[in-house]
C-alpha cells in the first residue's frame, strides 16, 4: 500500500514539474514574440525593448508604443519615482479604457513591478485591438469579435485539408498541423507536404488565441 501512494506521488510530482517546465517555455516564447512585435512598432521613434517585464515598468515605452500604433499624443510624467512610473503606466491604462479597451485585472502597480503574466496580457489586449481588430473575412457578421473573425479566416485558409478541423484557438493547434496547413498554403514549399513537430510554433501562438 506504502509502494503504490510511493509511485503515486512520484508520478504526480513529475506530471507537476512537467507542466511547469511547460508553461515555463510558453511564457519565453510568449515574452519573446511580444518583444519583437513591439520594437518593429517601437523603432519608428527609435526605441528598443530588451527585457519586456523590465523596460515597460516607468510607462515611457508602453506610452511610445501606443503613440505609434494610434498616432495621437499622450501626456507622460518625467521623473524617476515610482509615483512617476505608476503615473505613467496609468495614462497608458487610461487611453486604452478611453478607446474601449477591456482591461480584466490589469493595474498600474501590476506593471510597474513586472509582474510577467499581467505584462503578457496588457501587451496582448493591445495587439487585439490596433491588430487583429482589423481582419476582414469574406463571410463574417458586425457583430462578430477580433477573436471570432480569426478564427473564421483560419478555418477558411485551411479548408480542403484533410484531417484538419479549426474550432478553437487551444486544442485544435496543439499538434502543429494547422499552424503547418497556413503556411504551407500561403508559402509552398516550406513544409513540403510534411508536418513537423511544432511544439515551440504552438507557443508561439502565445496560448493567448493569436497567430502571427
Amino acid at each position: 500500500m506504502m509502494g503504490q501512494l510511493l509511485r503515486i506521488d512520484g508520478e504526480w510530482n513529475a506530471k507537476l514539474v512537467g507542466q511547469m517546465c511547460c508553461m515555463d517555455e510558453r511564457d519565453k516564447v510568449q515574452k519573446k514574440t511580444f518583444t519583437k512585435w513591439i520594437n518593429q512598432h517601437l523603432m519608428k521613434v527609435r526605441k528598443h525593448v530588451n527585457d519586456l517585464y523590465e523596460d515597460l515598468r516607468d510607462g515611457h515605452n508602453l506610452i511610445s508604443l501606443l503613440e505609434v500604433l494610434s498616432g495621437d499624443t499622450l501626456p507622460r510624467e518625467k521623473g524617476r519615482m515610482r509615483f512617476h512610473r505608476l503615473q505613467n503606466v496609468q495614462i497608458a491604462l487610461d487611453y486604452l479604457k478611453r478607446r474601449q479597451v477591456k482591461l480584466v485585472n490589469i493595474r498600474n502597480d501590476d506593471i510597474t513591478d513586472g509582474n510577467p503574466k499581467l505584462t503578457l496580457g496588457l501587451i496582448w489586449t493591445i495587439i487585439l485591438h490596433f491588430q487583429i481588430s482589423d481582419i476582414h473575412v469574406t463571410g463574417e457578421s458586425e457583430d462578430m469579435s477580433a477573436k471570432e473573425r480569426l478564427l473564421l479566416w483560419t478555418q477558411q485558409a485551411t479548408e480542403g485539408y484533410a484531417g484538419i478541423q479549426c474550432e478553437n484557438f487551444t486544442t485544435c493547434w496543439r499538434d502543429g498541423k494547422l499552424f503547418n496547413a497556413i503556411i504551407h498554403k500561403y508559402r509552398y514549399g516550406i513544409c513540403e507536404g510534411i508536418f513537423l513537430n511544432t511544439y515551440e510554433m504552438f507557443f508561439s501562438l502565445l496560448n493567448f488565441e493569436i497567430t502571427f
